[in-house]
């Protein structure tokens, strides 16, 4: 933490009435100092105003985060800084600076006045105590300080391991912060603590300050507040001028915890300061350069990390390109997986299907095949069965026409024997005509128109029976020409279904049911021809 305090400038003092008024108590630590310990407690109190924080305040949205940069800015317009381990020129706090100062911190403070104490625990504040008393002085408010002061030593290797200063700079920066605080609290309120006392036994020590500033309410130290460690960081014990006025100045801090306005312990700071300033005019131009080159090393370093920086972020950016490629590339893949998986499962469900098909495909050609062995072994029997039958038809209608003959033949013989006892009537006729020709003329006339009869007669009669035999020779050809058509259809109805047969299992009942229906068919033209070469026998019985 650094500050910029004035040795010329002191802010006025103003006692108003009583803490019950306006009020603020300021505390003042070295840096790493245990002034957070005491500033819980406070907040505790349990009388009076309770005391709060910028950081506190809920009309001041943005006071905590304000307050630190805030110091920080002031600090830098002083031309120093809170890790500055030498003093800031009186030249360079200005009265219109410290003004500019002064308002912004009573814009701060002012709405928290009005209803709390104020307590102020950033450690920079002791670099600007100047500022702070001439904004609370000006608001009519009470100041009282606190300070916290810790071993140089401690302090000194505290920073060495936390902020990185050599502890040379480490005791220089105690010196200007336990002095700067020291000088700008005289005439004021004011309470030194030592720190190893607020670790030891901080109830005593909150006693002691509220005892001397008259506050009321017990103070109230939470386990909470003490830090887990309190492990000293001890450097090894310094040696030479600088460390010589560090151990006298903290001798004299040692002597105003105990009585605050003892005037042998001021006068020892304040020729340790002298000395300390001498020891900066001396030091500061050398150490002014090597901060300059510090400052340029760390320009050219923050130079070199800002291309350093575009090189990554533009590394960064091709690196997120590619790995929105390689994300999209992943995705595609995953798509291409999840595409690939459900294939396979597709896959392997149409082989099963196909195994269940292949399956049913045997069952259906084994069945096709014992339907085929079936059809073949029917149709060879129906085959049999209407050759059986054709052959008992052509043997009937062999027997019928050998009947038909055979009576043609009689018919003939009895037509012979007619035409001959015809003959032998004629014959008879004749002589009988030739007997009674003298007789009787008109008996030859009758006897020659009988001849004549008799004569038409028979060959009508002959005529008719030739007819007949014709007829009958037709219709048994051509009900042979018939049954060879059907057999011919029957056998091409029966390659069809052996054809369709292989199509499947599906086809194989139309092909059954038309295959039966044209068994039907030819049970029934086996019937009809039955009943039509048995029916000339029918008709003739």
């Amino acid at each position: 933490m650094t500050a910029s305090s004035s040795p010329t400038i002191h802010a006025p003092a103003v006692q108003p009435t009583g803490w019950g008024e306006r009020a603020s108590v300021l505390l003042v630590s070295v840096p790493h100092g245990a002034a957070s310990i005491l500033a819980s407690s406070l907040r505790r109190l349990d009388g009076g105003r309770p005391f709060a924080s910028p950081e506190d305040s809920p009309d001041e949205g943005g006071c905590s985060a304000a307050l630190l940069p805030l110091h920080d800015r002031f600090l830098a317009e002083l031309g120093t800084s809170r890790n500055d381990p030498l003093p800031t020129g009186p030249e360079r706090a200005t009265p219109l600076k410290r003004i500019a100062f002064a308002a912004e911190l009573r814009r701060l403070v002012n709405p928290i006045l009005e209803h709390r104490r104020l307590l102020i625990e950033e450690p920079s504040v002791g670099l600007l105590l100047p500022v702070w008393m001439e904004a609370l002085s000006s608001l009519r408010c009470r100041i009282a300080c606190i300070l916290v002061v810790r071993h140089p030593d401690e302090v000194a290797a505290s920073l060495a391991a936390y902020d990185d200063l050599s502890l040379q700079e480490g005791l220089m920066l105690w010196l200007r912060y336990v002095l700067d605080a020291e000088r700008e609290t005289r005439g004021i309120a004011r309470v030194v603590v030592m720190h190893h006392e607020v670790l030891q036994d901080p109830h005593t020590v909150l006693d002691r300050i509220c005892d001397h500033f008259g506050l009321t309410g017990r103070p109230d130290v939470q386990a909470s507040d003490i830090p887990s460690s309190t492990t000293k960081e001890r450097a090894d014990k310094s040696s030479g001028a600088l460390a010589d006025l560090c151990r006298q100045a903290w001798a004299a801090v040692t002597t105003l915890a105990t009585d605050s306005r003892n005037q042998a312990a001021q006068t020892t700071l304040d020729k340790v300061g002298r000395a300390y300033r001498q020891a900066a005019a001396l030091f500061g131009p050398a150490l002014e350069a090597a901060r300059a080159a510090a400052v340029a090393h760390e320009q050219r370093q923050r130079e070199s990390t800002e291309v350093f920086e575009r090189r990554v972020q533009r590394y960064e950016e091709v690196a997120a390109e590619r790995d929105g490629r390689i994300a999209a590339l992943t995705t595609e893949a995953t798509r291409w997986r999840e595409q690939a998986a459900a294939l396979a499962t597709t896959c392997a469900s149409a082989e099963k299907n196909l195994v269940g098909l292949r399956a049913e495909q045997a069952a259906a050609a084994l069945e096709i095949e014992q339907l085929r062995t079936t059809l073949r072994v029917e149709a060879d029997e129906a085959l049999r069965q209407a050759a059986q039958q054709l052959r008992v038809l052509l043997a009937a209608e062999r027997y019928s026409l050998e009947m038909e003959r055979e009576q043609n033949r009689r018919s003939h013989q009895q037509l012979q024997g007619e035409q001959q006892s015809i003959a032998t009537e004629l014959t008879t006729a004749k002589a009988a005509l030739a007997q009674a020709h003298e007789l009787n003329e008109h008996m030859r006339e009758d006897a020659a128109a009988s001849l004549k009869t008799a004569r038409g007669s028979l060959i009508t009669t002959i005529a008719e029976l030739r007819w007949q035999e014709r007829l009958s020779k037709r219709r048994s050809d051509a009900k042979v020409e018939e049954l060879q058509q059907s057999v011919a259809e029957l056998a091409v109805s029966l390659d069809h279904a052996r054809s369709e047969t292989e199509q499947g299992r599906q086809e194989m009942a139309a092909m059954a049911a038309e295959l039966a229906a044209k068994t039907a068919e030819l049970r029934a033209i086996h019937a009809s021809l039955s009943w039509r070469l048995s029916h000339p026998f029918k008709r003739r019985e």
